[in-house]
This record gives structure tokens, C-alpha cells and sequence, in this order.
């Protein structure tokens, strides 16, 4: 089970496993900032990045184009199969703000980037993100801000103060409920 999991803070010179979750709500605007991000960052850190992100279905190649040129390694699809195997490899998660992302994200144990979608019911991923962002477990950037500005300098910080991503990390454990199904039962048999 990955939330007992411990974050291994990224080592100088370690690759920096990122992934990137859209759906279909937040694939494009993704796919347009984040390469341009990975272009603005310096040479030594772009090498040292590996990219999963996820796309629309049938936009795999027009995505993999925004890297052209880049020097790490990427791995572009409309879906991941192997979600387990991805969150134990991932330093850092970049993804909309739903309630089933957020707490996905939380039992992980993985510090994130969360980019609520604007339109949203009652803007209830600003405030998804907002609480996950108040504990110390993520960074809450609105789509809005959400440029590659914004995010070259996330990434470099994720970079450049490791020690800062595992206590995302430990906040992120202590904000998943991973016991969901045993809360119920037991509430269930107070009831009877």
C-alpha cells in the first residue's frame, strides 16, 4: 500500500519523476504550459526530469511535439494503466482538483500541484485544493496563474529544496483518510 510508503527526498543529481493528470477537464491547458515550463528551467534539471503526463485521447502525438528538443525523458498517454507503479516512482504530482484526485493524491503521500478547473460547481476544487494547500501538502495555483512562469519556478524549488517536498509529503499522510470503509462500518453498527 503506498501511503505507508516513505517520500525519499530527491537526491543532488537524483532524476525528479513527475506525473501530470488532466483528464479531460485539465489535459489542454497542461499540455500547453507545462512543456514550455520544462524549456524554461536550466539544462542540468531539465536532464535530470522524467514526464508522464496525460492527454486527450488522439492528442498523444500533438502533446509529444511540445517536447521536441527536450532533453528528458517523456512518456505522453491519453491513459495510465499502471497508476500504482507510477506513484511509486513520482517525486511530484501536477493535477486538477476533484475530490477523487485530492484524496487519490493524499493516500500517496505525494506532494502536488494542484490546479483547480475554474468552472467547476460552486468552485468546489479551489476549495479542494485550498484545504489540501492550508495543510501543507500541496501548492494551489489558479489556472489563471497557472503559467510556465509559475511553474518553471515550482519545479526548480521541487529541485532545489528536497527537504521541503517531504514535508509536503508528511502533511499529505496525515491529510488521507485511508480508512474510509472501516469509518462506515463502525458508524454504521452505532447506528443499530
Amino acid at each position: 500500500q503506498l501511503y505507508n510508503k516513505t517520500y525519499e527526498p530527491l537526491q543532488k543529481g537524483q532524476k525528479m519523476p513527475i506525473i501530470i493528470l488532466g483528464g479531460s477537464q485539465g489535459a489542454k491547458v497542461f499540455a500547453e504550459v507545462v512543456p514550455q515550463a520544462v524549456r524554461q528551467l536550466p539544462e542540468n534539471m531539465i536532464k535530470n526530469l522524467i514526464i508522464y503526463q496525460q492527454c486527450r485521447k488522439g492528442e498523444e502525438e500533438k502533446v509529444e511535439a511540445q517536447y521536441e528538443g527536450v532533453s528528458c525523458e517523456v512518456v505522453i498517454k491519453s491513459f495510465f494503466e499502471n497508476m500504482p507503479e507510477l506513484y511509486d516512482k513520482v517525486k511530484l504530482i501536477i493535477s486538477r482538483s476533484g475530490a477523487s484526485s485530492v484524496y487519490e493524491i493524499a493516500a500517496t503521500g505525494l506532494p502536488a500541484v494542484l490546479v483547480p478547473l475554474p468552472t467547476a460547481a460552486d468552485n468546489h476544487q479551489y476549495y479542494n485544493a485550498k484545504e489540501f494547500a492550508d495543510a501543507g501538502s500541496a501548492i494551489l495555483v489558479e489556472q489563471k496563474d497557472f503559467t510556465a512562469d509559475k511553474l518553471s519556478q515550482i519545479l526548480k524549488q521541487c529541485f532545489e529544496q528536497p527537504e521541503k517536498m517531504k514535508m509536503m509529503s508528511d502533511c499529505a499522510k496525515k491529510a488521507a483518510i485511508i480508512d474510509a470503509s472501516s469509518r462506515l462500518a463502525d458508524a454504521l453498527e452505532k447506528m443499530n
